[in-house]
C-alpha cells in the first residue's frame, strides 16, 4: 500500500493578513508586513520595527473569557486551523474522525506569558507564579484546541501531530503525515 499524505485545506494568520485569501492579496500586491513595533514600548530598543500580525480581534474568535485564557500563538493556530478544515471540505462523518488530524509546525510560543510571571516574580515573588505557567506554554496546546474545536475529542498520540522543529516544521509535518498515512 502506498502512503501519502493529503493536504486538504490552507489556513493563515500571518503579518500580511488574517486569512488565506488577505495573505495571498498582500503577497501578490507586494505588500510588507513589517511595520513599526505596536505590540509593547520600543523606546529602550535600537529596533523599532517587526512583522507583527495586525488586526487580529480574539474576543470575535474565541469570547472574552477564552481569548483571555489561551495565549496569543494558541490562538493564531486555532485560527488557522478553523479555516484550513473548512476550506478542507471535509465531512468527519464520511471522512472518519479517527483517519484526520491536525499537525502544526511551531518553534516557539508563550513569551507573553513568560514576560508576563517573570514581572510577577520580581514584583510579587515566586509564590505568586501562576501554577498554570507551564501549560501555557506547552506546544502541544496549539495543535489540542484546534483539534478539540473540530472534532470535539481529544487523542493521546499527539506526538504524532505536531512537529516542533523551529524553521523546518513544514516538511517535518509533512514527513510525519506521510509516515502515518495521515490525511492532514
Amino acid at each position: 500500500m502506498t502512503r501519502r499524505v493529503v493536504i486538504t485545506g490552507l489556513g493563515l494568520v500571518t503579518p500580511v493578513g488574517n486569512t488565506v485569501e488577505d495573505t495571498w492579496t498582500a503577497l501578490m500586491s507586494g505588500r510588507s508586513g513589517a511595520d513599526y513595533i505596536k505590540k509593547f514600548d520600543t523606546e529602550k530598543f535600537s529596533v523599532k520595527f517587526a512583522c507583527e500580525v495586525k488586526n487580529f480581534d480574539a474576543k470575535a474568535h474565541f469570547g472574552v473569557k477564552d481569548a483571555r485564557k489561551l495565549e496569543v500563538f494558541v490562538q493564531y493556530a486555532v485560527v488557522a486551523a478553523r479555516e484550513a478544515f473548512a476550506d478542507s471540505g471535509l465531512n468527519l462523518e464520511q471522512a472518519g474522525a479517527e483517519n484526520v488530524g491536525v499537525y502544526v509546525g511551531s518553534g516557539i510560543g508563550g513569551l507573553g506569558a513568560i514576560e508576563e510571571e517573570a514581572r510577577v516574580l520580581l514584583e510579587r515573588g515566586p509564590s505568586r507564579i501562576s501554577p498554570l505557567l507551564v501549560p501555557r506554554l506547552a506546544q502541544r496546546q496549539q495543535r489540542q484546541q484546534a483539534e478539540r474545536q473540530m472534532k470535539d475529542t481529544e487523542r493521546d498520540d499527539d506526538a504524532a501531530k505536531r512537529a516542533l522543529t523551529h524553521c523546518s516544521a513544514d516538511p517535518c509535518c509533512v514527513r510525519c503525515g506521510e509516515n502515518r498515512g495521515a490525511r492532514i
